[in-house]
């Protein structure tokens, strides 16, 4: 496990996407806030403000995360693809070079659960969408991949993916759509308990 409260935060992050939403509450209190942060809210400037103030010097990374599909609707534009032959590639610009534009630091650009394979941050902001989301107490959503099996698992998967890129601690960014306010007030109610 990657965090710093690794077993606490994995537990209670598995319990929240399967639905199992008053256990993953529970999992919470015992979750160490010195060493793991986790944050919600509804504006995305805002956590960028503190992720870059949390982590103002060089040896820590910070950076938005999200999940692929629909990406032409993401605020944070997700990380274009590489150029052919290109070097060093983006994603290896976005975590280890500072001069560039693309570089995690800047927070201009976001990455999918296929670019940071392998990868993690120190911090990170999760740009939530609406194609996973909570209604009437169950997961669904929508921009599923085609041919598979059971596309629903698959969009949670990739947020299980996303929810552990930060090592010290993470902000859930829920932007205002209507199919996000059950997911906003259930985090906002399981976060505040």
């Amino acid at each position: 496990m990657r965090t710093h409260a690794a077993q606490t935060y994995n537990q209670f992050m598995i319990q929240f996407i399967e639905g199992e939403i008053e256990a993953a509450a529970r999992l919470l209190e015992n979750l160490d806030s010195s060493r793991f942060h986790l944050r919600i809210t509804r504006h995305l400037e805002k956590a960028k403000y503190v992720a870059r103030h949390l982590y103002s010097d060089d040896s820590k990374t910070v950076g938005v995360v999200c999940v692929g599909g629909a990406d032409h609707q993401k605020q944070t534009p997700v990380l274009p693809r590489n150029e052919r032959y290109e070097r060093p590639s983006k994603i290896a610009q976005y975590f280890t070079v500072p001069t560039s534009d693309y570089y995690c630091k800047t927070l201009h650009y976001s990455i999918t659960e296929f670019q940071s394979q392998g990868l993690e941050l120190d911090f990170a902001i999760l740009e939530w969408d609406n194609d996973f989301y909570l209604q009437n107490g169950r997961w669904t959503g929508k921009h599923f991949q085609r041919s598979v099996k059971d596309p629903l698992q698959i969009k949670r998967n990739a947020y299980h993916v996303n929810l552990t890129r930060g090592r010290d601690g993470l902000i859930i960014y829920i932007p205002e759509k209507p199919e996000l306010e059950e997911t906003w007030h259930t985090l906002k109610h399981v976060l505040h308990s």
